[in-house]
């Protein structure tokens, strides 16, 4: 246990994917311990064990489990921001010694104070946890308090597992998914082959390259096709005899997610590979909804009804042994009459500024682009995306990394309304244009409120932010939601320049 909980800490550090599989490579490579590897592994992928106490009920329990004061609980909370973290300093004894547990111990240890009286939970914590070491007891409680996330993504152990068992990552998504569905996902029978697994793996994706100008246009613009973009989840759709999945671009699979789509798919009796994006397939769903999708555990049939989902076909990559006939009478010949699908909408233009004049009116026409394929090269698209909006908003909060006791998770922008400035856009991701130390200053010199890890600051920050598209949202104060947002510059100290809510709603 010692050893996973120093490997997540490690993790916790790496901001670098590369570093992240380097880390789990080590880890798994190991000699001895086979067994708890695949309860790490389990672990991962996100089969935890089942939660036995609250973390309600831990702080009613803690003065007693500690020895301290409620106050000094309260205070060190303040300070640290995260309960959990607090109480497992705080219950650590004068004189540490590990108990001599392997991994699997601990986990079936937690797993049976689901069904366990009170007692025993806390003879537990006070005569065993408590001497262990920091970063175990942290891990245990973070477990036994059903509060464990796997900070691994999918994709990045899919990669670390290729790497181990030389076997190509789509593979071993496809071996994942299917050890997911017996519950139990195990090293060995991960590298054990199965039928027809590689009629299932998605073609080589196509490439798309972002371009901030038009392309030089090698012969004529006959030679040239133009589509409207629309900002969606990159995918492909695999059918092979009675098997169907839906893969992203990262080799992850998604076939439960969108149920609506793989029913319409299955209809179609012929073998297919598509390649396209899911994109939102009314008016009201946003294309957050449906990312979120991917994150749940379980999709509701609320989920259906209110967020509908289309497949939008890019290129029929694969039907049954011909590809020679366009994918476009394919399309039409095949797919056109089924419920949740669409083809990409083709663009005419006959000169270079009738193309320049589209792009600049691609908004109005509900698109976010133009993508641009030469006829000559079918595998390779140019992406010419329609210019950002802008607004000056100011800063309000920001959510600082516990794990790290420094850095910046996530700031939140608002906008002006009478009478108050309202939350428009969250940001994670920074540029490195961006001096995240300089601002971190100014959030430790202008806190007004501390909730655990977020800060409340003075409003007296303004910054230019780039976004992508805006929607409605009725989950949201301000009734909008932006995308793909992005801070630009720094504007001004002081709120004079930050941009209304109203002045927003009108780029609808």
């Amino acid at each position: 246990m010692n050893l996973f909980a120093e490997l997540l800490e490690d993790i916790s550090f790496a901001r670098n994917e590369n570093v992240k599989i380097h880390l789990l490579i080590k880890y798994f490579e190991q000699e001895g311990n086979h067994a708890n590897k695949d309860e790490v592994l389990n672990l991962l992928v996100g089969y935890y064990p089942k939660k036995g106490v609250s973390s309600k009920q831990l702080k009613i329990w803690s003065t007693e489990l500690t020895g301290y004061p409620e106050w000094i609980i309260d205070r060190s909370e303040q300070e640290i921001g995260n309960f959990i973290k607090t109480f497992a300093l705080l219950l650590g004894t004068a004189e540490q010694k590990v108990p001599e547990r392997s991994f699997t111990n601990w986990i079936s240890a937690i797993s049976r104070f689901s069904i366990s009286p009170e007692s025993e939970i806390k003879n537990f914590i006070k005569n065993e946890l408590a001497l262990a070491e920091p970063r175990q007891r942290l891990l245990v409680l973070r477990l036994l308090t059903g509060m464990f996330k796997s900070p691994i993504p999918e994709i990045t152990l899919v990669k670390c597992l290729s790497k181990i068992l030389h076997i190509a990552p789509a593979i071993i998504s496809l071996r994942l998914d299917r050890g997911k569905m017996k519950r139990n996902v195990t090293i060995s029978e991960l590298g054990k082959p199965t039928e027809s697994e590689s009629n299932n793996i998605p073609w080589q994706f196509p490439k798309i390259k972002i371009i901030d100008n038009p392309p030089v246009y090698h012969g004529k613009c006959e030679d040239w096709e133009a589509f409207g973009y629309r900002k969606g989840i990159e995918v492909q759709l695999v059918k092979n005899e009675k098997t169907i999945y839906l893969w992203t671009s990262e080799l992850e699979i998604i076939t439960d997610k969108f149920p609506e789509i793989i029913n319409s798919g299955m209809q179609i009796h012929e073998d297919f590979a598509l390649y396209g994006q899911i994109l939102p397939g009314a008016d009201g769903t946003s294309l957050e909804a449906l990312k979120n999708r991917i994150n749940k555990k379980n999709i509701t049939k609320n989920d259906l009804q209110s967020f509908m989902a289309v497949f939008c076909v890019w290129k029929i990559l694969k039907f049954e042994a011909n590809t020679t006939i366009k994918s476009r009478d394919i399309y039409k010949d095949v797919f056109s009459q089924l419920n949740n699908f669409e083809l990409i909408n083709k663009l005419d233009f006959t000169s270079p500024d009738e193309l320049t004049s589209l792009h600049q009116k691609c908004r109005q026409l509900g698109y976010s682009g133009i993508v641009l394929r030469e006829k000559s090269q079918t595998d390779i698209y140019q992406l010419w995306k329609a210019n950002s909006y802008s607004i000056n908003a100011v800063l309000m909060y920001a959510e600082l990394d516990v794990m790290e006791n420094s850095g910046i998770k996530s700031l939140t922008f608002g906008l002006s309304h009478p009478g108050e400035i309202i939350p428009i856009a969250k940001v994670s991701t920074f540029s490195t244009s961006i001096d995240i130390h300089e601002i971190l200053s100014f959030i430790k010199e202008n806190t007004i409120e501390r909730f655990g890890p977020v800060r409340t600051v003075s409003p007296s920050r303004v910054y230019e932010l780039y976004f992508d598209s805006i929607t409605i949202s009725k989950r949201r104060k301000s009734g909008l939601m932006l995308s793909n947002v992005t801070i630009h510059r720094k504007v001004v100290d002081g709120p004079i320049l930050v941009d209304s809510l109203d002045s927003l709603k009108t780029l609808l």
